[in-house]
């Protein structure tokens, strides 16, 4: 198969990607609910369920690519990660300096927000 027939999958296989993303977050959420509002257990389920899921921006920087979209979708991609580092690194270190783990939840609104932003059709590109 050529390169060019290929590059529909490819965006088929990002848009799925980019929804299973973006629902990974809304289940986050969730589990933070569950953790704060029903049983302080369910924070295991919070931390744990993250672990899944972190790596995906860069598939969807990586099906981008392939699907020969503009640069700016490949770099958002990217931006996703860095935006799931930071949210990594204020968890870890809120222990130390609880002021750095309030943006925790403002830094997920900020990666729910671009992830919305992400998920146009990408069959105007």
């Amino acid at each position: 198969m050529t390169t060019q027939k290929l590059v529909p999958l490819f965006r088929a296989c990002l848009g799925i990607i980019s929804w299973i993303f973006t629902l990974c977050i809304i289940i986050q959420v969730l589990l933070t609910g569950f953790a704060l509002f029903v049983n302080p257990i369910n924070w295991s389920y919070h931390v744990i369920f993250a672990r899944f899921f972190f790596f995906l921006p860069l598939i969807m920087a990586l099906l981008a690519y392939f699907a020969q979209l503009p640069k700016k979708i490949i770099w958002k991609s990217i931006g996703l990660f860095g935006i799931v580092i930071a949210l990594f690194f204020t968890a870890i270190i809120s222990a130390r300096f609880s002021m750095v783990g309030a943006l925790h939840p403002i830094i997920a609104l900020f990666l729910f927000w671009n992830c919305v932003k992400l998920l146009p059709p990408y069959k105007e590109y």
